[in-house]
């Protein structure tokens, strides 16, 4: 009655809990294998300091060439926006005065090579204004004669000292208001060439017509000659 032989243990033995102990059926989720994706720094090559910390990307060289001629971003002015009234003519004031040339000091020569005017202005009749930029030592030089019809607004439209694929608003037949787009202003700037960019600036919009505006914003870019060798 007792005879082992009724409860052989061939029926628990190990290999029907091969599925529970047997780290082959674990595989997926034990063996470094199947978390490659999560462990291995292969996979985390999109994420290595490589490619944060390499310089080969930011070549400094065309930044150091920019670097001695580009001067930043100057404006917009304090004073805008600037109301512009009917029949009558509205001034905006950037003064210009902490550009320290590349490899200068405060109070060195800042000569302009070139400049380019971005201007923002709205207006029922762009065609009733004439926009005028004036440099104390260049002088006043027009970026737009009453171009425009009657459209609507200068929206981040740019003059340019030189453009080998565009022209002034007046000859550019598929020029239409408001004008976002880059342009040669009908004076030129050559009269800024050696003039010190630190200076007072002043853009002023005479207004023709019986339709106020604003001058909404305005800035200068460009480079300074680049110092002597």
């Amino acid at each position: 009655g007792d005879d082992d032989t009724g409860d052989d243990d061939t029926g628990d033995d190990d290999t029907g809990d091969a599925a529970d102990d047997d780290d082959t059926g674990d595989a997926g989720d034990d063996d470094d294998t199947g978390d490659t994706g999560d462990d291995d720094d292969t996979g985390d090559a999109g994420d290595d300091d490589a490619g944060d910390d390499d310089d080969t990307g930011d070549d400094d060289t065309g930044d150091d060439d920019d670097d001695d001629a580009t001067f930043p971003q100057q404006g917009p002015p304090d004073d805008a926006p600037v109301a512009i009234p009917a029949s009558g003519s509205a001034s905006s004031t950037l003064v210009v005065e902490d550009v320290v040339p590349a490899g200068g000091s405060d109070g060195d020569p800042t000569p302009l090579q070139s400049i380019s005017v971005t201007v923002s202005i709205t207006h029922p009749n762009v065609g009733d204004l004439t926009l005028t930029l004036n440099h104390p030592g260049g002088g006043d030089m027009v970026l737009s004669d009453q171009n425009g019809g009657d459209g609507d607004n200068y929206t981040s439209t740019v003059f340019v000292q030189t453009c080998d694929d565009c022209d002034t608003i007046a000859q550019t037949s598929a020029a239409a208001p408001p004008y976002t787009d880059t342009f040669l202003p009908e004076d030129g700037f050559g009269s800024l060439g050696g003039f010190d960019l630190n200076a007072t600036w002043t853009l002023t919009v005479v207004n023709a017509g019986s339709e106020a505006g604003t001058i909404d914003s305005w800035y200068i870019d460009g480079e300074l000659t680049p110092p002597s060798p």
